[in-house]
């Protein structure tokens, strides 16, 4: 699977490390949730993840290492969110980030 849409269906929370196995994973799309907190490990796993959609959530902040093993992002979509603190180095495994 290179692409998992999760839009728009009323989530809350997404437990860490739950995609680890699509490993092969290039899009994932968790826009219009409720999301309002991401864990360190929730992305983990995802190194071919490209295009990462979190816009229009609840987000509030960025742990350190939310991103650190998706180095391949180039598309991050955070606007609409109620981010109130990045952490520091949260994006700086991002070398490859062309929008955020």
């Amino acid at each position: 699977m290179e692409t998992l849409r999760l839009n728009i269906n009323f989530l809350k929370d997404i437990p860490p490390q739950i995609f680890r196995p699509l490993e092969n994973l290039k899009t994932l799309d968790l826009g219009r949730n409720l999301l309002k907190n991401l864990h360190n490990m929730t992305f983990s796993g995802l190194t071919e993840l490209m295009v990462l959609g979190l816009q229009s959530n609840r987000i509030s902040n960025l742990p350190e290492n939310v991103f650190d093993q998706t180095s391949n992002l180039t598309y991050l979509y955070l606007q609409y969110n109620n981010i109130s603190y990045i952490a520091d180095g949260a994006f700086q495994h991002l070398s490859k980030l062309v929008t955020l």
